[in-house]
């Protein structure tokens, strides 16, 4: 094999590589665009079932507000369920607010005591010494630290 042999069969695959990486890029490029609508889709596919979701509980808590009271035999037992739960949110919610209200009280009786314990001095306390008359005489000023030495 010559010199220009070899130059031509060289540049036959540069041409072929080339068109090759030319079609995968057009390969990638259409697979990103399919990859664009499924995600698209999938997006629009989650807020339909958002929105049955909300029309079914919509759907239940209208059923529940008409029938509580006298529902359809295979709807008893999720109203019963239902009633249940309710209670067991009020009774919470009353006991929540009992505890706060304790809470609130143990806090207010701890604050009172200290506040009467500032107002009345403790009788068994030693009595505190009387203060010392400030003098006229203004006082010495403090020495100079001394310089360090080397």
């Amino acid at each position: 094999m010559n010199l220009d042999e070899v130059k031509d069969k060289a540049m036959a695959t540069a041409g072929s590589l080339a068109d090759k990486t030319a079609q995968l890029a057009r390969v990638a490029v259409d697979k990103t665009v399919i990859v664009g609508k499924i995600a698209k889709l999938k997006t629009e596919m989650a807020a339909e079932r958002e929105m049955i979701r909300k029309t079914y509980t919509a759907m239940g808590k209208k059923y529940y507000e008409l029938h509580r009271n006298n529902p359809e035999p295979e709807m008893a037992q999720a109203c019963e369920d239902i009633r249940a739960s309710a209670d067991m949110i009020r009774m919470s919610g009353i006991r929540v607010a009992e505890l706060k209200k304790d809470l609130r009280d143990d806090l207010d009786d701890c604050f009172n005591e200290a506040d009467d314990m500032e107002a009345e001095p403790d009788p068994a306390a030693e009595p505190e010494p009387a203060a010392e008359p400030e003098s006229a005489e203004e006082p010495e000023p403090a020495a100079e630290p001394e310089a360090p030495t080397e």
